[in-house]
């Protein structure tokens, strides 16, 4: 059976990483940008009122010399603050308001008036619970940035079929001794640009990163003819297919790119056609849009109109000139038109 990695918990974390059961928890000391005194002040502030009950009380209670807006930020992008019941999104959006709160009640207990001010006659703010959730790519891409890993998901898993049915290898495959020019797929992290020094290209950028998918990670440089061409589609958690070369650097192997194709162009890739169901009675001015709309996007992917007739399923296949250039964005415009859940897209089949 696994061994569940929990996230940080204000409730009950300590500093470095604890075992309960078949679990273990990070530690707050494991959160970037919270340091020894910040701890320190949550885990005295703990030992003092037991369990905090909210974000709110739980500013109200530490140091805020020893925890800045920042440290908060942090303490929610990590998940230290889920045990509050509220999105992580909702705490990031009302910090200011619950600090503010917290700051008054301090100024004011410390002045002697905590009784005149206190939770009962200043009720404590809530975040909004009707906050939208951030999307699990910003998740993930906060966890990263706080702790070093993603820890409730990976931004590659909903993509990785179609990544692979274009990749030839994974990194776990990678290492000394394989030849040949690679394509595969996953997240750009640790990106750096540099500025060459020295010889021909001196002057020119390059640039370094590690490419992670779900099975490990592979160093990867990117020289300058590469980056100048393709370095516009290279940022922090960009999904990208690498077109590469292997090169051994001693017990381990490192990529020479020589084509980067981003997520939008491989889900492209993937889509063999696009079905688009008809609503019943479908009106001629909808499917003249329909009809603009499509021819409005060429490319080379056919589309099959799909209507009912009689109780029957009837499709429908427009000629070549029909033909569109299929992306998200197509859909979501189709959709306007005949009703969202309407565009279905085909994928190609799984090489063997």
């Amino acid at each position: 059976m696994g061994i569940s990695v929990l996230p940080p918990d204000v409730n009950e974390s300590s500093w470095s990483f604890t075992v309960g059961g078949e679990s273990i928890r990070f530690g707050l000391g494991a959160v970037k940008g919270v340091g020894e005194a910040a701890v320190e002040s949550i885990l005295e502030a703990r030992r003092r009122v037991g369990r905090f009950r909210g974000l709110a009380h739980f500013a109200t209670e530490v140091d805020l010399r020893a925890l800045n807006h920042k440290v908060f930020e942090s303490l929610i992008k990590s998940g230290s603050f889920d045990g509050f019941g509220f999105e992580r999104s909702a705490l990031y959006q009302d910090l200011d308001a619950i600090l503010e709160y917290a700051q008054h009640r301090q100024r004011e207990v410390s002045e002697g008036q905590g009784t005149l001010f206190s939770a009962e006659a200043v009720p404590e703010p809530q975040p909004q619970a009707a906050t939208p959730p951030w999307s699990d790519r910003r998740r993930l891409e906060y966890e990263k940035e706080s702790l070093g890993f993603y820890l409730t998901g990976h931004p590659l898993a909903e993509h990785s079929d179609r990544l692979g049915r274009q990749a030839t290898h994974t990194t776990s495959r990678l290492h000394p001794g394989v030849e040949g020019p690679v394509a595969i797929g996953g997240v750009v992290t640790r990106l750096r640009r540099t500025k060459i020094r020295s010889g021909p290209n001196a002057g020119r950028l390059m640039g370094r990163f590690v490419l992670e998918d779900l099975e490990g990670s592979v160093p990867v440089a990117v020289f300058a003819d590469t980056f100048e061409r393709y370095g516009h589609l290279l940022d922090e958690g960009s999904i990208v297919l690498l077109k590469a070369s292997v090169r051994e650097r001693g017990s381990h192997v490192e990529l020479g790119v020589e084509e980067v194709m981003p997520l939008d162009e491989v889900n492209r890739q993937a889509v063999a056609a696009v079905a688009v169901e008809l609503p019943d009675g479908v009106s001629p001015a909808d499917l003249l849009r329909l009809r603009d709309l499509l021819t409005e996007n060429p490319g080379p992917v056919p589309v099959t109109l799909e209507l009912r007739l009689g109780g029957g399923p009837v499709r429908i296949r427009p000629p070549e000139r029909f033909r569109v250039r299929y992306d998200e964005e197509l859909t979501r415009a189709i959709e306007e038109i005949v009703g969202q859940g309407r565009v279905h897209p085909r994928e190609t089949a799984p090489t063997a």
